[in-house]
């Protein structure tokens, strides 16, 4: 245990050169209790009232959707500003749920009103204990990227958009995004691109339970939900359904 331990901080010792690093080893920082809330999603597991082989983190799952989000950009020809926005993007998607924890979206369908408080409720633990400890201690351009990222500013990570003046700004959809904003200086983010990665990672959370053998009626419901929902994606560039034969 204590060589591993040694490890550990002989490999953080190698990256001393990275900005902010340093702060975010001194207990006390705002930085590091980000970094201490984030990892916290490594033990949160997702599918909780499923059970699934393999199971999966909630961090595991945001890494997967901002891969898929980054290589889905390159694929369209993203300026570069919107391949590395979309990738934070799905980094950062579900932070939230390390204040909330993972609510299955069956409960969340269940009471018309009920996601609009939960968004509420993640907005302000937000605000009280990640977002104001980073202004006091100076790293207001952090919270505006973050912010920026689950589109607080314009009601949905899912929320195509652009950065006008410090200012975020919705875009009308995809098409509108790609044909009159995919420039770095508009430093624009995908919605509807993002939803699809998050949802192909999902879906292939429950395929790939269902084919290792363990299944659920709730698993089978969702992979019938969610291939039919990335099947009618109107993105056509993703070539999604070319994607998903594989899987059929």
């Amino acid at each position: 245990m204590d060589d591993i331990g040694q490890s550990f901080v002989d490999r953080l010792d190698s990256f001393h050169d990275l900005r902010g690093l340093d702060q975010m080893r001194q207990q006390g920082t705002a930085l590091r209790r980000l970094a201490n809330l984030c990892g916290q999603l490594r033990f949160q597991i997702r599918w909780t009232q499923a059970p699934r082989i393999p199971a999966t983190s909630v961090l595991g799952h945001m890494f997967i959707v901002a891969s898929f989000a980054y290589f889905f950009s390159l694929s369209v020809n993203a300026c570069h500003a919107r391949a590395n926005n979309n990738f934070f993007c799905g980094l950062f998607h579900d932070l939230p749920e390390v204040l909330t924890r993972d609510i299955i979206s069956p409960v969340k369908r269940s009471v018309a009103d009920l996601p609009k408080i939960i968004k509420e409720y993640e907005e302000k633990e937000l605000e009280r204990r990640i977002f104001a400890p980073l202004r006091q201690q100076g790293f207001t351009s952090l919270v505006e990227r973050i912010s920026y990222y689950l589109g607080l500013e314009v009601q949905s990570e899912f929320q195509e958009c652009i950065c006008r003046n410090g200012k975020a700004e919705k875009v009308s959809g995809f098409d509108a995004l790609q044909s009159e904003c995919n420039h770095d200086s508009l430093d624009p983010k995908d919605g509807r691109l993002i939803k699809d990665c998050d949802n192909l990672a999902a879906f292939l959370e429950a395929h790939s339970s269902i084919r290792n053998g363990v299944s659920s009626p709730h698993l089978l419901e969702a992979r019938v939900r969610l291939l039919t929902f990335l099947r009618q994606s109107p993105l056509t560039c993703l070539k999604l359904d070319a994607l998903l034969a594989d899987f059929d």
